[in-house]
């Protein structure tokens, strides 16, 4: 199993790219190169032409920021393709994209940064959201994925709805009663874990809890919600926890 991961990731970083030569980067965020650099990204994954972007309302050099929502909902079709190919795709692009804004990255990818530059507070948290799931996902997260992929891959296509309304109770409930938001945090993470957990075994429970709490959680600190495996136990990630380098070896 081990040499297969190897050998289909080693596919994916050797492929020849049509992407284009960005600036390097410094150690402060650039609308330009982050562009340049999520068009690369975009495009790499076939969905940049899936999410529509609305210029009368950024400037330049901002245009990734307009619906986050649409690409967490491409990455997780990608995710729901039906084998491995689907997560290391995107888990090389990935990085691929972290590489290509450097030091700026953090920068690039903060609510600060992006409110900063008039992208709304809700706009901004969704997107580090999805960033802080890929983090996951193509990190501390990936081996259980790919114990479970056909399972849990499966489970991205027929309950993609169910894991929608999941989001939208969250936030129609926050909106509503923010001073029971940690409660509503528990009830999120808990309905991702439920239909992975029942699908797929308690490891993929786990790994479905951990997706969602760890991306929403930046937003609500003072929330302490746990995820459990068979594993990991009640192990806390942090979004600091990249991919590893083992995507452009």
């Amino acid at each position: 199993m081990i040499i297969a991961v190897i050998l289909a990731i080693s596919l994916f970083v050797t492929a020849e790219s049509n992407a284009a030569d960005c600036e390097q980067p410094t150690n402060e965020c650039n609308g330009t190169i982050l562009t340049c650099c999520d068009s690369n990204f975009r495009m790499a994954l076939g969905i940049n032409s899936k999410c529509l972007i609305n210029m009368s309302i950024f400037t330049a050099g901002h245009e990734m920021f307009v619906d986050p929502e649409c690409l967490r909902n491409e990455i997780e079709v990608l995710y729901a393709s039906g084998d491995l190919n689907g997560i290391f795709s995107v888990c090389s692009e990935f990085y691929k994209f972290q590489t290509c804004l450097g030091n700026s990255f953090k920068e690039c990818t903060s609510p600060r940064w992006q409110i900063k530059n008039g992208v709304s507070y809700q706009q901004a948290e969704l997107y580090a959201t999805v960033f802080a799931q890929f983090n996951f996902a193509c990190g501390a997260g990936l081996d259980t994925y790919i114990n479970e992929d056909k399972c849990m891959s499966s489970l991205f296509k027929s309950n993609s709805d169910r894991l929608k309304k999941c989001r939208n109770e969250f936030y129609n409930n926050i909106a509503a009663n923010p001073a029971m938001k940690c409660i509503y945090l528990e009830q999120l993470t808990a309905c991702y874990e439920k239909p992975f957990k029942d699908n797929c075994g308690v490891e993929a429970g786990w790994w479905g809890c951990e997706y969602e709490r760890i991306g929403i959680s930046l937003f609500y600190p003072e929330c302490s919600p746990k995820c459990t495996g068979q594993f990991l136990c009640t192990r806390k990630l942090t979004h600091s926890e990249t991919p590893s380098k083992d995507f452009t070896a």
